[in-house]
């Protein structure tokens, strides 16, 4: 604890702080101007003008040290940190000004409510690519956590369009699953390590039709797989299909 601060304005040259102490901030004396003293338990804050060119501070004979009535004298600890000149004294008013100015912006709440918006944890790497359609939405066409890829629900839609690919549930099939393999490769896994499928059907009568093009999608390898009735999917399409795959 600092028992008390005691604040004096003494006329002294610089170079006695210098001389005195040897402390190595005190040679930057073309820039500051004052130091900060701190002895002991009390704290004083001397303030030294100066007044000579650092040239001639070694001709000047020492001046005593001033006298401080400390508390304790036992531990003595001498510090001095630099305090700025007149001239930075008045940029650092205008900076002080502007963010007592800036403090109700900082303040309001839908800056408050930004700053506590989640952000994408680092074990999470969400997938993009071109190659599969983008949709606009707040979400990732597929998403790294630990050893499994999760992809999202992809529709029958053109990569670069966005448009419905075809009329019969075999085209729509085939174009959701080449955007699912597109965001697969993207993320350095291939279709043998697919481990859960999701089928939304609109009609639960195409299945048979659907089953076909899957079979000869993935060859020989037989993901889990989930066939879902689904009216009414996003843009009236026929199938939605995600995936889990390991990487």
């Amino acid at each position: 604890m600092i028992d008390s601060i005691i604040c004096a304005r003494r006329r002294r040259p610089y170079s006695s702080l210098v001389n005195r102490h040897r402390h190595p901030l005190c040679r930057f004396s073309d820039i500051f101007s004052s130091a900060w003293i701190i002895e002991g338990r009390g704290a004083w804050y001397g303030f030294y003008e100066y007044k000579n060119r650092l040239a001639d501070r070694d001709s000047e004979p020492p001046s005593p040290a001033p006298q401080f009535l400390a508390s304790s004298r036992e531990e003595t600890a001498l510090h001095t940190l630099p305090i700025f000149t007149k001239k930075m004294r008045c940029h650092s008013a205008v900076a002080v000004f502007a963010l007592l100015f800036a403090l109700p912006i900082i303040a309001s709440p839908s800056s408050a409510q930004c700053s506590t918006a989640p952000f994408t944890h680092r074990s999470l790497r969400p997938i993009r690519t071109e190659d599969a359609v983008i949709l606009s939405g707040p979400f990732s066409q597929g998403i790294i956590s630990g050893d499994h890829l999760y992809v999202s629900g992809f529709l029958p839609l053109a990569p670069h369009t966005g448009e419905v690919v075809g009329d019969t549930v075999e085209e729509q099939t085939q174009a959701a699953l080449d955007n699912i393999k597109a965001v697969i490769e993207a993320a350095g896994t291939q279709l043998g390590k697919v481990v859960k499928v999701t089928l939304y059907l609109k009609n639960i009568e195409d299945y048979g039709k659907v089953n076909k093009v899957y079979a000869e999608f993935f060859g020989t390898h037989r993901p889990a797989r989930t066939a879902i009735a689904a009216a009414n999917l996003l843009m009236d399409v026929l199938v939605e299909i995600d995936m889990m795959v390991r990487i």
